[in-house]
């Protein structure tokens, strides 16, 4: 198998489990926080528009999940091995120049 298809299929199979865990932990996370709040509300006799209460907690909590769990992918697939390749974070001295934005230096 070529180094590139190595490559994407190392990103692919880890992408899908990612994916499904994320679904699964926050799906299971907004259920659980939901439905305490939705008991709270209903034992203090508040009265909140559900899809409001919906809208943000699952936001939240779907924003918190999905960072934490991005910050782990990108973390696994800097130890993972592609065959004979890896990823690697390299320092270089040059400066990073962003495309279409002129250096300090340029006129």
């Amino acid at each position: 198998m070529g180094d590139w298809l190595r490559v994407f299929w190392g990103f692919f199979w880890r992408g899908l489990i990612y994916i499904l865990a994320i679904t699964i932990v926050a799906g299971l996370a907004g259920a659980l926080i939901g439905a305490a709040i939705a008991v709270v509300a209903k034992v203090f006799g508040a009265s909140v528009p559900s899809g409001l209460v919906l809208q943000v907690v699952g936001g939240s909590i779907g924003l918190v999940v999905s960072v934490f769990g991005f910050t782990v992918y990108l973390r696994w697939l800097l130890r993972a091995r592609f065959g004979s390749l890896r990823f690697a974070l390299i320092r270089t001295h040059a400066p990073a120049v962003a495309a279409g934005i002129p250096s300090k230096g340029a006129a």
